[in-house]
């Protein structure tokens, strides 16, 4: 019996190693690409475009994403403005208290990922342009189409930089790529608020008037944020025409009542410029 049971370990041992050590056995063909010629056609543009619009959501980032990445700025605008607290103990979220007291500090994961976030999404939308010329089976018309969403996109993500970050860099399609773009190491330059605008005022051209998907960027919503963005930068001047241009020749009208505009079942509605579909 013992004899038995010593030769039964042994084939199985020897089983075992004939299993382990087939190539064959432990090659596997990867079932999909992120990027590259299997991407170079209609379909992957279009793909590459959804996952650069879900940035503005501050998600499809390294690790999933985190809330905190998310561009209603609780952390860095309500908290830093005293609009809310922080509360709780220190040791819950310590990065807030940091932020509260204005002391931003290269440690600062949420000060960090911020920064990060906003230049993987500059990064997809540059990807998207860069692809639209590789793939031939999109039409001229949907080509500029899908160029003029991706700067939106980028125009929107660097705006968030500028707000953030004193001199954030501009990154644009001709001096990225996405093997050697480490966001957390793009040098500071100076302001970069023309080129902001300039991305919001090709988009616009570029763009139709509507959208058959809610979350599209268009034409308004390019203005709107053409329009935002020189406010921002201080230019009442050049900004009051695009302004006026909405109100009087876009598709909006104010809803009857404005928490309207704050619920999930009135989102989109006739006020609606531009949301983040979350």
């Amino acid at each position: 019996m013992k004899n038995l049971k010593n030769l039964f370990f042994a084939s199985l041992a020897i089983v075992t190693l004939t299993v382990a050590c087939d190539e064959e056995f432990l090659t596997k063909e990867p079932q999909a690409s992120l990027s590259g010629p299997a991407l170079a056609n209609a379909d992957g543009v279009e793909g590459k475009l959804i996952s650069a619009y879900r940035t503005l959501a501050g998600y499809g980032m390294s690790g999933g994403g985190t809330w905190y990445y998310s561009t209603w700025s609780w952390i860095f605008g309500a908290i830093s403005s005293d609009n809310a607290l922080k509360g709780t103990d220190a040791g819950d979220q310590p990065e807030h208290s940091f932020i509260e007291s204005y002391d931003f500090n290269t440690f600062n994961v949420h000060n960090r990922d911020k920064w990060r976030s906003g230049y993987w999404g500059v990064a997809r939308a540059n990807d998207v342009i860069n692809s639209v010329a590789e793939a031939e089976d999109i039409s001229a018309a949907r080509a500029a189409e899908i160029v003029g969403e991706a700067k939106f996109i980028r125009g929107w993500q660097h705006f968030e930089m500028q707000k953030m970050y004193r001199t954030p860099k501009y990154v644009s399609e001709a001096n990225f790529t996405l093997d050697d773009l480490e966001a957390s190491k793009v040098p500071n330059t100076g302001k970069i608020w023309a080129n902001i605008i300039q991305d919001f005022a090709d988009a616009a051209t570029a763009l139709p008037a509507t959208q058959t998907e809610a979350g599209r960027a268009t034409k308004w919503a390019a203005l709107a944020y053409q329009a935002k963005a020189l406010v921002y930068s201080g230019d009442y001047t050049s900004a009051l025409p695009i302004l006026d241009n909405i109100v009087n020749n876009g598709p909006y009208t104010l809803v009857d009542k404005f928490e309207d505009n704050y619920l999930i079942a009135t989102r989109n509605n006739s006020e609606s410029i531009f949301e983040i579909q979350y």
